[in-house]
Protein backbone atom coordinates (compact mmCIF):
# COMPACT_ATOMS: atom_id res chain seq x y z
CA UNK A 1 0.00 0.00 0.00
CA UNK A 2 2.85 2.39 0.79
CA UNK A 3 4.31 1.74 -2.66
CA UNK A 4 1.03 2.82 -4.29
CA UNK A 5 0.85 5.93 -2.10
CA UNK A 6 4.44 6.77 -3.07
CA UNK A 7 3.49 6.37 -6.73
CA UNK A 8 0.47 8.61 -6.14
CA UNK A 9 2.66 11.25 -4.49
CA UNK A 10 5.11 11.20 -7.40
CA UNK A 11 2.31 11.38 -9.99
CA UNK A 12 3.18 8.01 -11.46
CA UNK A 13 -0.38 6.65 -11.44
CA UNK A 14 -2.64 7.07 -14.45
CA UNK A 15 -4.80 10.17 -14.11
CA UNK A 16 -8.14 8.30 -13.98
CA UNK A 17 -6.89 6.08 -11.14
CA UNK A 18 -5.36 8.97 -9.21
CA UNK A 19 -8.43 11.16 -9.57
CA UNK A 20 -11.30 8.72 -9.17
CA UNK A 21 -9.81 6.19 -6.78
CA UNK A 22 -7.68 8.37 -4.52
CA UNK A 23 -9.19 11.81 -5.02
CA UNK A 24 -12.90 11.04 -5.16
CA UNK A 25 -13.67 7.63 -3.65
CA UNK A 26 -11.07 7.39 -0.88
CA UNK A 27 -11.09 11.13 -0.29
CA UNK A 28 -14.83 11.34 0.20
CA UNK A 29 -14.88 8.21 2.37
CA UNK A 30 -12.12 9.47 4.66
CA UNK A 31 -13.63 12.93 4.93
CA UNK A 32 -17.15 11.65 5.60
CA UNK A 33 -15.94 9.31 8.35
CA UNK A 34 -13.82 11.99 10.02
CA UNK A 35 -16.57 14.59 9.74
CA UNK A 36 -19.02 12.20 11.39
CA UNK A 37 -16.50 11.44 14.13
CA UNK A 38 -15.90 15.16 14.63
CA UNK A 39 -19.63 15.73 15.00
CA UNK A 40 -19.88 12.87 17.49
CA UNK A 41 -16.90 14.20 19.42
CA UNK A 42 -18.50 17.63 19.57
CA UNK A 43 -21.82 16.25 20.80
CA UNK A 44 -20.21 13.88 23.30
CA UNK A 45 -17.51 16.16 24.70
CA UNK A 46 -18.42 19.68 23.59
CA UNK A 47 -14.78 20.43 22.90
CA UNK A 48 -14.14 22.61 19.89
CA UNK A 49 -10.45 21.74 20.07
CA UNK A 50 -11.12 17.99 19.84
CA UNK A 51 -13.71 18.59 17.12
CA UNK A 52 -11.21 20.60 15.09
CA UNK A 53 -8.44 18.04 15.52
CA UNK A 54 -10.66 15.19 14.35
CA UNK A 55 -12.13 17.19 11.48
CA UNK A 56 -8.77 18.37 10.18
CA UNK A 57 -7.10 14.95 10.58
CA UNK A 58 -7.96 14.37 6.91
CA UNK A 59 -5.79 17.25 5.70
CA UNK A 60 -2.63 15.12 5.26
CA UNK A 61 -4.51 12.61 3.09
CA UNK A 62 -6.23 15.41 1.17
CA UNK A 63 -2.82 16.98 0.53
CA UNK A 64 -1.46 13.65 -0.71
CA UNK A 65 -4.44 13.16 -3.04
CA UNK A 66 -4.24 16.76 -4.26
CA UNK A 67 -0.52 16.50 -5.07
CA UNK A 68 -0.93 13.08 -6.66
CA UNK A 69 -3.77 14.08 -8.92
CA UNK A 70 -2.02 17.32 -9.88
CA UNK A 71 1.21 15.53 -10.75
CA UNK A 72 -0.63 12.76 -12.61
CA UNK A 73 -2.43 15.44 -14.60
CA UNK A 74 0.93 17.00 -15.51
CA UNK A 75 2.06 13.62 -16.91
CA UNK A 76 -1.26 12.80 -18.58
CA UNK A 77 -0.77 11.91 -22.25
CA UNK A 78 -4.43 12.13 -23.20
CA UNK A 79 -6.42 15.22 -24.11
CA UNK A 80 -5.26 18.31 -22.23
CA UNK A 81 -8.83 19.21 -21.24
CA UNK A 82 -8.95 16.06 -19.10
CA UNK A 83 -5.87 17.13 -17.17
CA UNK A 84 -7.21 20.68 -16.81
CA UNK A 85 -10.58 19.41 -15.60
CA UNK A 86 -8.96 17.04 -13.09
CA UNK A 87 -6.82 19.89 -11.72
CA UNK A 88 -9.81 22.20 -11.40
CA UNK A 89 -11.91 19.53 -9.73
CA UNK A 90 -9.22 18.49 -7.24
CA UNK A 91 -8.66 22.13 -6.22
CA UNK A 92 -12.41 22.60 -5.67
CA UNK A 93 -12.64 19.32 -3.72
CA UNK A 94 -9.63 20.20 -1.55
CA UNK A 95 -11.09 23.60 -0.63
CA UNK A 96 -14.60 22.21 -0.10
CA UNK A 97 -13.39 19.38 2.13
CA UNK A 98 -11.54 21.87 4.32
CA UNK A 99 -14.66 23.86 5.07
CA UNK A 100 -17.34 21.18 5.12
Amino acid sequence: MFRVLAQLWRGELPLPQAFWRFGVIYGLAINLVLSALALLAHVAFGSMVLTGIVHFAAVPYNTLAFAGVWRSADRHTGPSWQADLAKSAIVAMFVALLVV
